[in-house]
């Protein structure tokens, strides 16, 4: 096996970085699992647990960007379409936009499982975003 390069990341670690760029940094940096510390490793459990349960969402919503309207509309719907090019084009590009796109990633997964349970609450959610969803296309179709 070739010597890596001092500063180099191996092949290796950089596929590991598409599971935790986290772990590939520390081990570059010559920190191994074994040497962590007990604090360092229950944090790692932690992480990983968490990772699990975002991987476990997004397949069940086929699309981990947009819970509420999967919920609602389903993945590959018109307005869930719709709602993630305004995200992409409205949202994003601002300061603002991206606070208001990250608290709803943390707030709308639990959002969508209570839609998922209760049908009325997806119907109301439906009541709800059908207005947000005409003025995104309104807004889309200027540009």
């Amino acid at each position: 096996m070739a010597k890596i390069p001092k500063g180099s990341v191996s092949a290796t670690a950089l596929s590991k970085m598409v599971v935790c760029e986290q772990q590939a940094m520390l081990e570059a940096r010559g920190i191994k699992p074994g040497r962590l510390t007990r604090e360092q490793k229950q944090s790692l459990s932690l992480g990983d647990k968490e990772h699990a349960r975002h991987h476990k969402m997004a397949l069940k919503h086929h699309d981990a960007r947009c819970f509420i309207a999967t919920s609602v509309y389903g993945a590959n719907s018109l307005q869930t379409k719709t709602l993630r090019q305004f995200r992409d084009q409205w949202l994003i590009p601002y300061p603002v936009g991206r606070l208001a796109v990250s608290m709803y990633y943390r707030l709308s997964p639990r959002v969508a499982l209570f839609m998922d349970r209760h049908p009325t609450a997806r119907m109301l959610g439906r009541h709800i975003l059908n207005p947000i969803v005409r003025f995104a296309e309104s807004l889309l179709w200027t540009r």
